[in-house]
């Protein structure tokens, strides 16, 4: 194996299981309010790592996965700026509301990284670069539109 797909393979393993955990706190322990948007997400983020792990090494795979990270970043934006906690592990856990942007933030560079190691061009890392500040955006408006959501469920 190619030192190249080496690191994308450990990448993978790490990514993988971060998934893995965050996608089984929102499977069986999602907020009351809105479980089955939490139980979509983690079966989604299932499907994202057996893509993963099995095309490991296509850049675009790499490259399509960092898009999510950016839009997911967003969504994690919109909660640690309102101080409170994104549920982003299932509402078992509950981590510091930075906590879930930082691993988003360096998820997203660690695969956009990776994509461009395992022959991305430049020109694609830059348009991934515009599209992750749209995506991101659009998350923070997924998160504030949840947050209203369950204020109008709460009240």
């Amino acid at each position: 194996m190619v030192l190249k797909h080496r690191v994308a393979f450990c990448s993978a393993i790490i990514i993988a299981v971060v998934l893995m955990a965050a996608a089984m706190g929102k499977i069986f322990f999602p907020p009351e309010e809105i479980e089955w948007f939490y139980f979509s997400i983690g079966m989604l983020e299932i499907g994202l790592i057996a893509c993963l792990l099995i095309f490991f090494k296509k850049w675009i795979t790499w490259i399509l996965l960092a898009l999510i990270f950016a839009s997911w970043g967003g969504y994690a934006f919109f909660w640690m700026s309102a101080h409170l906690p994104c549920s982003c592990m299932g509402s078992r856990v509950e981590f510091p509301p930075q906590f879930s942007f930082y691993v988003d933030v360096v998820f997203w560079g660690l695969t956009t990284c990776m994509g461009y190691l395992l022959g991305a061009s430049r020109i694609i890392v830059r348009m991934i670069l515009i599209a992750s500040f749209f995506l991101g955006w659009g998350g923070y408006e997924l998160a504030s539109f949840v947050f209203k959501r369950i204020d109008l469920l709460g009240n």
